[in-house]
């Protein structure tokens, strides 16, 4: 009986981190995408000052 226990909760346990793992790298590629962004709106924002 314990040792049954003892798998479910290890594979619980997997799960999660599993899933913090993946909510990491969501995390990082949506900062990434954000600096991506952040630098094409600096540059229309300093094109455009040129431009008026």
């Amino acid at each position: 009986m314990m040792h049954i226990i003892d798998r479910e909760v290890i594979q619980r346990h997997l799960e999660e981190k599993r899933q913090e793992i993946e909510q990491y790298r969501l995390g990082q590629h949506a900062l990434k995408r954000k600096r991506k962004e952040r630098k094409m709106t600096a540059f229309w924002a300093m094109f455009f000052s040129f431009s008026n």
